[in-house]
C-alpha cells in the first residue's frame, strides 16, 4: 500500500480530495457519520477494503504508460508523450510533467522499461 504522502501521478490537492471523498462513500455505506470517530483504517477493515482509490489510478496510469510505449513512434499519444515545448519555461519552479511521475511510480514498484 502507497502512503498517501507519495502520492505518484496525481496532484496532491487532488489526492486528497479524492481520498476524502472515497472516505466518505465508505462511511456512508457503513450507515456511518464523522462525528462517530471512527478512523479510517477500521472502516476499511471492516469493509474489507485493500487498496484506495490513489493506487487504483496510479495502477491504470500504469498500465496506459506501458500500452503507449509499446506503439508505433508514430502514433499521437506516444508523439504527445516524447513532446517537448520548444520556448523556454517560465520562472520558478518547474512544474512536473506526467512522464516524470510515472518514472516515479515504475521506480516506487521496481518496474523497467523493456526496451
Amino acid at each position: 500500500m502507497i502512503d498517501s504522502k507519495t502520492d505518484i501521478g496525481i496532484l496532491k490537492n487532488s489526492s486528497s480530495r479524492l481520498l476524502a471523498t472515497e472516505m466518505q462513500y465508505w462511511r456512508k455505506s457503513c450507515g456511518l457519520v464523522r462525528t462517530d470517530r471512527i478512523r479510517n483504517i477500521d472502516i476499511r477493515k471492516k469493509l474489507e477494503v485493500e487498496r484506495n482509490i490513489i493506487e487504483e489510478v496510479e495502477k491504470k496510469q500504469l498500465i496506459w504508460y506501458g500500452h503507449v510505449q509499446k506503439m508505433e513512434d508514430e502514433r499521437w499519444p506516444k508523439k504527445t508523450i516524447k513532446w517537448v515545448p520548444p520556448e523556454r519555461r517560465k520562472r520558478g519552479r518547474p512544474k512536473k510533467k506526467w512522464i516524470q511521475e510515472m518514472e516515479t511510480a515504475k521506480a516506487a514498484r521496481g518496474l523497467e522499461d523493456e526496451e
